[in-house]
């Protein structure tokens, strides 16, 4: 599963170096909050679930929250046997608050 912020500037849009440098930083620490939360609410029987929670830069201004884990979605999203039990949307929400607060802060 992969959740991925992306900020694009508008048509027309200069962005100066030590900005995009400076929103670069605000989407890769509101991404490490998102990894957090995302590992702190997932559900850990092995470890393999939890561990395998990433985020990483994929480029200036972008990255992606992943998991490893190949049942990921089925743990998020529940099957007809099992409930849902979300952590990677809850990591993303938590990403987005979190840069919507940092892009406010001058």
């Amino acid at each position: 599963m992969t959740v991925r912020l992306t900020i694009t500037p508008g048509p027309g849009a200069r962005v100066l170096e030590d900005l995009e440098q400076d929103i670069g930083d605000k989407v890769n620490t509101a991404g490490l909050e998102g990894e957090a939360v995302a590992k702190q609410l997932a559900p850990v029987d092995t470890g393999y679930l939890r561990n395998g929670i990433g985020w990483a830069m994929t480029d200036e201004t972008a990255g992606e929250l992943t998991s490893a884990a190949e049942y990921a979605a089925y743990v998020e999203f529940g099957t007809h046997k099992m409930d849902a039990r979300p952590h990677m949307v809850p990591g993303f929400e938590a990403a987005k608050a979190m840069l919507r607060d940092l892009l406010r802060r001058p």
